[in-house]
């Protein structure tokens, strides 16, 4: 696999990967490790496609960590950050993900794809078991990420800030009257009889009226403006005429 070629998630759960290690006093990073770095990340694309899933997050990390504290310890040194080696099965994963990155045509292998060959693994393994219990498969995870990403490819090393934009940065109304968390109509007939006068008084469109109105402001301040030149060319001009008038 080239290093190259992860994107920045991959790249900081591998190394949030190997930081988990060392707390748990561990000499290897292993699928475990990393699986559970994903986890962390509360923002992250895995967890949010556990959520579309409907997978109850916490319990599965929870499951996660309980696996991996089953893990052999070591204690005094070794356990250094610079000191600990992923396993072969980490080296294995890493490379199906590689994998799969080609066989979706994506440019960059992100955290979807590793997730992918964590998945691969089967359920005779700690993540196995837990992708198990919780009813997580390839099949039901491919399904959850196409209707997230779309057509979309992994064209850059930064491709999940690009997912369901218009979800981190727009509102679904639809949802949110049925969660009945929009702003309510009933008790609100002061404002909306405003706005239908003030929509009535003006057979124009809306947008056309706003720029007629903009437009009328504009001109009495130019008017203003011209009025109080006219003003200040006056008294000048009378000033003149005064100032001549006593020379003389």
């Amino acid at each position: 696999m080239d290093a190259n070629k992860l994107t920045r998630k991959s790249q900081e759960a591998l190394a949030q990967a190997q930081a988990i290690a060392s707390e748990y006093n561990h000499q290897q990073v292993d699928v475990e490790h990393v699986l559970t770095a994903l986890l962390r990340d509360s923002s992250g694309l895995i967890v949010q496609l556990l959520r579309k899933m409907g997978v109850d997050v916490p319990a599965f990390d929870r499951a996660v960590i309980d696996e991996l504290s089953k893990l052999p310890r070591v204690t005094g040194g070794g356990t250094e950050q610079g000191k600990i080696y992923i396993t072969q099965r980490l080296d294995r994963v890493l490379n199906r993900a590689g994998e799969r990155a080609q066989a979706l045509k994506d440019e960059y292998i992100s955290v979807e794809h590793i997730f992918l060959a964590m998945l691969g693994e089967g359920t005779n393994t700690p993540c196995g078991r837990v992708f198990a219990h919780f009813g997580v498969s390839e099949e039901k995870f491919l399904q959850t990420l196409n209707e997230v990403r779309g057509s979309q490819r992994v064209q850059s090393a930064d491709p999940e800030a690009t997912y369901e934009a218009l979800e981190k940065y727009g509102r679904d109304l639809v949802q949110a009257a049925r969660n009945n968390k929009l702003d309510p109509v009933i008790g609100r007939d002061d404002e909306i009889r405003r706005v239908i006068r003030t929509l009535r008084s003006n057979p124009r469109p809306l947008p056309t009226a706003v720029r007629a109105t903009w437009h009328q402001r504009r001109r009495r301040r130019l008017k203003r403006k011209k009025n109080s030149l006219l003003r200040t060319s006056k008294e000048f001009f009378s000033y003149i005429c005064s100032a001549n008038q006593s020379y003389t």
